[in-house]
Parts: C-alpha cells; sequence; structure tokens
C-alpha cells in the first residue's frame, strides 16, 4: 500500500461528466442491488455467476452510476483506470455487509491521497432486529480504530428492501445533492382531479404511473382492484400498490394512452373511503389523498376530502418513502 500512494497521488482523475457515483465493494456484498435499486429498475445483472469484471456506467436523468469490479487483490483492484476513476467521482459508496476490514485497504488509500467517502452497510435486514443498535456500535468503534479520516457518511440500508430502513431514504437525498429538488416537496396542490388532468395532457408526458393503498385487501382482491379500476384508464403504465401489510406490488400494465379518457370525479367514486390514488409521471408524483372526515353530502365531501399533491422529483425505488411522508405530513 505503501508503493501505490505514490502512483495514486500522480494519477489524474478521470474527466467525468454530471454528477458521478461509482459504488465500490468486495464480491457479493450486493453492489449490483445497491445500483438496481438507486436507479429503480434492473440495469445490472445480480447474481454469483454475474460479477462485474470492468467498469460499467449507468446513465440516469441528473447523476451517472459507476459499477466497478468487486474487491479482491491489489493486482486487479488498485489498477491506474479504477484510480483515475476514484479521483474524478463526485461521490464514492464504499459498500461492506459485516466489517470495515471487509475493504480496509481501499480506505487507507482514499485517506492517503486525500478522498472522500460513504460507508453503505449493505444487507441490514439480515441482521438480527434486537442486535443492529449493538452492530452501529461495533462499525462506529471500527472506524475509530482504524482511524478512518475522510469517511462522510455511514448508511444502514438494505437494497432488496430499500423502505425498511429511513438510511435508505436519507441516502437518496445526498446522492443526488442539489441536482434535484428535494423529494418530498410540496410544488402544487390542486383542488380536483379535472384541473390536474387538464394541466398535464397539456404535457409531453403520455404515460402515467398509478400507485394506490389498499387497507384489508388481500392479493387477490388488490388484483381484482386494479383490473377494475386502473387497467385501461388514461394509459397507465405502472402501477404501484400498497397493502395494508406495507408490502409494495409492482404490476406491469402496458396500455396506450388516450387523450379523450378522462379520469372524472366517476372513477374517483369507484374507490372506497380510507383508499389513497396517485399518478406519478417520468418526474415529479401526484398523490390523492382521502382524508378521512364524517360525511356531509356527497359533493360537498368531494370538495373539502379530495386533495392532489404534486411531489417533485418521482423516483421509484422511493415511492413507498414518499407516500408515508405525505401521510404523516398532510395528517
Amino acid at each position: 500500500m505503501e508503493m501505490l500512494v505514490p502512483l495514486a497521488s500522480m494519477t489524474p482523475p478521470r474527466p467525468l461528466a454530471l454528477r458521478s457515483i461509482a459504488v465500490i465493494g468486495p464480491t457479493c456484498s450486493g453492489k449490483s442491488s445497491i445500483i438496481n435499486a438507486l436507479c429503480g429498475r434492473e440495469v445490472a445483472p445480480v447474481g454469483i455467476d454475474k460479477t462485474t469484471k470492468y467498469i460499467k456506467s449507468y446513465k440516469e436523468k441528473h447523476f451517472c452510476i459507476y459499477d466497478t469490479p468487486g474487491f479482491g487483490d491489489l493486482d486487479t483492484n488498485f489498477t491506474k483506470e479504477n484510480i483515475s476513476l476514484w479521483k474524478g467521482l463526485t461521490v464514492r459508496i464504499v459498500l461492506i455487509t459485516t466489517s470495515i476490514t471487509e475493504v480496509i485497504q481501499i480506505f487507507h488509500l482514499f485517506d492517503a491521497i486525500g478522498l472522500n467517502y460513504d460507508i453503505v452497510v449493505n444487507k441490514f435486514d439480515l441482521v438480527e432486529p434486537n442486535a443492529r443498535e449493538t452492530f452501529k456500535v461495533y462499525i462506529k468503534n471500527e472506524i475509530l480504530t482504524y482511524d478512518l479520516k475522510r469517511v462522510k457518511n455511514v448508511w444502514y440500508v438494505s437494497a432488496l428492501k430499500p423502505t425498511q430502513f429511513p438510511d435508505w431514504q436519507k441516502m437518496i437525498f445526498y446522492l443526488h445533492g442539489d441536482q434535484v429538488g428535494p423529494y418530498h416537496t410540496v410544488a402544487k396542490i390542486y383542488p380536483d382531479v379535472e384541473m390536474w388532468f387538464e394541466e398535464m395532457t397539456n404535457t409531453r408526458n403520455r404515460k402515467f404511473a398509478a400507485i394506490v393503498l389498499l387497507p384489508n385487501r388481500t392479493p387477490s382482491q388488490v388484483e381484482e382492484f386494479i383490473r377494475t379500476n386502473i387497467h385501461n384508464h388514461r394509459g397507465v403504465d405502472v402501477c404501484f400498490v400498497i397493502s395494508d401489510d406495507g408490502n409494495l406490488y409492482d404490476t406491469q400494465w402496458c396500455t396506450t394512452f388516450s387523450p379523450e379518457m378522462r379520469w372524472s370525479r366517476s372513477i374517483d367514486d369507484r374507490w372506497c373511503d380510507n383508499v389513497q390514488a396517485a399518478c406519478c409521471t417520468a418526474s415529479d408524483l401526484y398523490i390523492n389523498h382521502y382524508q378521512k372526515q364524517e360525511m356531509r353530502s356527497r359533493d360537498e365531501n368531494n370538495e373539502a376530502n379530495t386533495r392532489w399533491f404534486r411531489l417533485q422529483q418521482c423516483n421509484r425505488a422511493v415511492i413507498q418513502t414518499q407516500y408515508n411522508q405525505l401521510l404523516s405530513n398532510s395528517s
């Protein structure tokens, strides 16, 4: 390592466009799963036989994620190409699962050449709930023991269950930086669905996604609800359904948008009380929140209880977190 530091110091940084983020870590630490969760779709192959052998990039609208080969020995990982990439990055995510020692050499190198980095402890869901705080203390003590100087953040997450731990949302905010607005910022409130629809039909985006919260429904009832209430309406592209147990269902509906098919109050009326609905485009999330109040007349209740929220910068990987945040903010 001592011999590597002078070479790394002299290596020029690789020029990178956009906000550049690399996921660095040992093989089988879940790098591909992290990348897929950050992108909101499967872009990186997952599996024991799908290990990354070369640097790969996945370009998103506001940032570019780089997947690097899993850590093994110095000869295969501490190459001039890798070092140049690391030095040119905006954000360096170093992935571990059980201990700092898994990638201690990369930490020492980054410290030696003055590169900041963030530690992501993946597969946190595999830690027993009653042992999680103890595990966090263990990682914190390791950071102190090994005198890691350039670490900025430590997040405890599960790439396969991103909504389970609050650190995931914190990490999302951080990774996007100033390139996008806050996920939970309410940009606009629509008094009724027709005003929202009229505005949206004046945009170029003709594909939508829908999300609904269905309390006290079985999976088969959820499927029936989607088929009878959402399918064939306004070209819904993807439907996200959250059941009362907190599970997120992702059902693909490939339909063609038709401007003539207005989503009027009659469709709203087919949804019972306690059902929250939303639509999102590629960049924004729209949520129709039905407040629980005493019933008055039918028309008065619709006006008083239906509010449309527009949340900036929708990311499908964190829709459920956005939704829960909206409910808590509007209660």
